[in-house]
């Protein structure tokens, strides 16, 4: 076992959680997109879910930011978890109809913006994370601006 990993046993054990969460995200989105299309949301419950979820996204980002300032790649890991926990809660939500393409488009280009996050962790530069994380930023706005929408 590497040094690091003996001198830092309990992080170790916090990646492999933030790992099985991060599978268990992904398990549960999978098998949501296999279903029949539900049935929508009401809007009351829809905007303040989502309001409630992106609020927790914007959170969990700016941890992200605050250990990517730090150096901690092992925090990170664990943010990045969260991260993905956060949207799968975005996804298990159904709008309105007359809010679904643009909530669908937008949730999909969150989707894959925070998968490039992930991959961004110990194989990019810190300024293309950052780049990400606006972008990511960016998103979260859109999605808070099709939500304030659904009346």
């Amino acid at each position: 076992m590497p040094n690091f990993l003996r001198t830092h046993k309990e992080s170790w054990f916090v990646s492999v959680s933030a790992f099985t969460l991060v599978w268990s995200v992904l398990s549960a989105s999978l098998s949501l997109a296999s279903s029949p299309s539900p049935k929508p949301d009401s809007p009351t419950y829809f905007r303040t879910s989502a309001l409630g979820d992106l609020r927790d996204l914007e959170k969990d980002l700016k941890d992200f930011q605050r250990n990517l300032a730090k150096g901690g790649i092992l925090r990170l890991l664990g943010n990045t978890a969260e991260i993905a926990f956060n949207v799968g809660q975005l996804q298990s939500l159904t709008p309105p109809e007359a809010y679904a393409k643009s909530w669908n488009k937008e949730l999909n280009n969150l989707d894959t913006l925070t998968d490039e996050l992930s991959a961004d962790i110990g194989e990019s530069s810190v300024s293309k994370t950052k780049t990400t994380i606006s972008k990511i930023s960016r998103s979260i706005k859109a999605l808070r601006s099709i939500v304030n929408k659904v009346k």
